[in-house]
Formats: structure tokens, sequence, C-alpha cells
């Protein structure tokens, strides 16, 4: 029997959602909850919990994209001398609690980059190990994220928090992440045969 059907619940635990989406763990001292603006002191307050309000700020779309902005650095490689110098100050950093890939290791001034600078996987270099081969494919844009500054999430995360109109996926407790969409809210509506096909069957 054919039928359409519509996410609205994705399970997972928190270690899952902190590791896969790159969003910061419960023991960090600032941002230990995906969900809302709550410090490591504040997670076992109830704070200004009400029916209409959750007990600290929530964080959305806007958050999550405030935080990514912040971290990232866009960088123009326009030559092959410029190429060598980048790749000559970058080395992969593996230790524990270090800069968690492939990052700058000398001040890089005409770069606007400095020590701690991550390269990021981005479309222009999907692979960061394949930083080597863009020397034939110049001149390109790259992006690094400045760990010093990280908050909330340790990179962007190109397959979460795709807001647009339709989806906005929404953390509502540590197992589970729900995803409240416009289509479902039309689909409890009634609406299915006068709206829900046509205005939705190319987003789903």
């Amino acid at each position: 029997m054919a039928m359409r059907g519509v996410v609205v619940h994705i399970k997972g635990d928190w270690a899952e959602v902190a590791h896969t989406f790159g969003l910061s763990q419960w023991n960090s001292a600032k941002n230990p909850c995906f969900a809302c603006m709550a410090s490591r002191e504040q997670m076992g307050s109830v704070g200004s919990t009400s029916v209409l309000t959750p007990p600290f700020p929530e964080r959305h779309a806007a958050t999550y994209d405030a935080d990514c902005a912040t971290c990232e650095r866009r960088v123009l490689i326009s030559t092959k001398r410029e190429h060598s110098l980048l790749l000559g100050a970058m080395k992969y950093d593996r230790r524990r609690g270090g800069y968690r890939g492939r990052a700058v290791f000398v001040e890089l001034p005409d770069f606007g980059l400095e020590v701690g600078d991550r390269l990021e996987p981005s479309p222009e270099l999907a692979d960061i190990g394949g930083f080597e081969k863009l020397v034939d494919k110049l001149p390109v844009t790259l992006t690094f994220w400045r760990t010093r500054l990280t908050s909330s999430t340790h990179h962007r995360n190109p397959n979460i928090l795709q807001w647009d109109w339709g989806k906005r996926p929404k953390h509502r407790n540590r197992h589970s992440a729900h995803i409240e969409s416009w289509c479902l809210q039309n689909v409890l509506l009634g609406d299915v045969v006068g709206n829900f096909g046509s205005r939705c069957s190319e987003d789903w």
C-alpha cells in the first residue's frame, strides 16, 4: 500500500548527539547542553521554568549559525607559493585536548590565521587530507575554524540543522530531537488532500 510519511522524531542518546553533530559535551563548563543556554553550574536548576517557557533560553537556528560564524575564517589561496606556505604551517593534532584535526602551528598574519586555526571540510575541500592536491586547482577559498573561540559547537555540521522554512529541528531533551515540520502541521489539521501533496512533495 503506497503512503506518504513525515519524519517527526529522531532518537539518540546525548553522547551520540554531541559526538556525531560536533556539539559541546555535557562536561563543558559554559556550554554543556545542546538544547539550551545553561552552564554546567546551572544544569541542576529548573531556572525560570513555566507552562510557557523552558528553564533557560533555547538554542536555535540563529544561535547555532552565530556560533559557527564566530569561529569560521575564509582564506583565499591564489598562488602555489601561498599553498606551499600554508602546507608547511599545518600539521595534524591528535593530542587529547588539542586542536582536533589539521591545524596551523605558526602565525600567518598574511592569511589572517593564528596558531590553532583548524582546516575544515567545505564545498571546496570535502576531505582535508586532499589539501596537497589543490595546488593544481588554484585559486581556491578554504574554511578554517578558530578553535580558541569554540563555544557550543566544534564545527559546522553540513548534515544537520539545515534550517529552512519547511523543517525546523528542535531538541526536546537529552534522548531525542524532534522535527516539527510545517508539513506535519498540515497533516494534523486535516489538510492532506488540498495542500500536503502539492506543497510538500518536493521537500520530502
